[in-house]
């Protein structure tokens, strides 16, 4: 299967010098609020894998949680990718700084496009995704690339895309002109969640953090539905067959909502007064 290029990957902007890129997510994701997060995540990770030899920060980042994760697992290979060449030197400085020259060194850092990439790893016993920044509309580029190398994953994300509006129209809560249930959107996050499978072994974790306005029992289906059709767990009705048995690779096993000032960041990006007060869900599936 062939793979993107990091050119192509980011389109015609870059991540280390976009207005709420590097800089911008360096001087916000450091304080006491992100580090609880980041905890939180590391423990679930470590309560569903004890024994992991091998974990992946996928996004990595400036390395916050593979410091924590390093702490609660010291006996497993941790292997962080990202795309961002700043975020990757703040994360080794970051690691060094937490948990010391020795063991920082023993963490790999790696840069690769996402979300598409083919990497010759050892397949992991859990991969993390923690606040993925979807930026699908780089250049309008990306997605037309992507859908080529895709086909199939692009056509079935169109008709989730389908059902989920329809659901959204029914609700009089729902904004169902929101972008959030597009196609295009809908199919950058999914093909995330499906490199993140090709990554984990069989029966192995995949762990998702999204920013949250409230409990998953008070999300309208329509918010569910395209949750679930990113993480690779629901399915849209009229995929039959041998399309629905290749395209749900991740079963739901908890996800639990922590209220938390992070929500702040989405805040920040989009100036949405809904996003004021909120928090993060992680969600934990294996890998099917």
């Amino acid at each position: 299967m062939p793979s993107m290029s990091s050119e192509t990957a980011i389109g015609a902007a870059s991540y280390d010098a976009d207005e709420f890129g590097n800089d911008w997510w360096l001087a916000r994701a450091r304080d006491k609020a992100h580090q609880r997060a980041y905890q939180a995540i590391a423990d679930a990770v470590a309560e569903h894998t004890t024994k992991a030899k091998v974990v992946i920060d996928y996004a990595c980042g400036s390395g916050l949680l593979l410091a924590r994760l390093a702490q609660s697992l010291p006996k497993t290979q941790l292997i962080g990718l990202d795309e961002s060449v700043g975020m990757l030197d703040a994360a080794r400085a970051w690691l060094g700084q937490e948990v010391g020259a020795e063991k920082a060194l023993q963490v790999r850092l790696l840069r690769t496009a996402l979300p598409d990439f083919d990497l010759k790893l050892p397949k992991a016993d859990a991969v993390v995704f923690s606040f993925p920044d979807f930026r699908c509309d780089l250049d309008g580029k990306v997605i037309k690339a992507l859908s080529k190398i895709h086909p199939e994953e692009w056509a079935w994300s169109k008709l989730a895309s389908r059902q989920i509006r329809k659901q959204a129209v029914q609700d009089p809560d729902c904004d169902d002109s929101d972008d959030v249930f597009d196609a295009d959107r809908l199919f950058y996050e999914r093909l995330a969640t499906r490199n993140m499978r090709k990554l984990v072994r069989k029966g192995g974790l995949l762990v998702r953090v999204d920013y949250a306005l409230g409990k998953r029992k008070e999300w309208i289906d329509a918010y569910v539905g395209r949750h679930d059709w990113s993480l690779g767990s629901w399915l849209p009705d009229k995929l039959t067959g041998a399309d629905r048995r290749k395209a749900r690779f991740a079963e739901p096993i908890k996800a639990k909502y922590f209220k938390s000032s992070v929500i702040r960041d989405v805040h920040a990006q989009t100036g949405s007064d809904d996003c004021l007060d909120g928090g993060f869900i992680i969600s934990a599936l294996k890998a099917v």
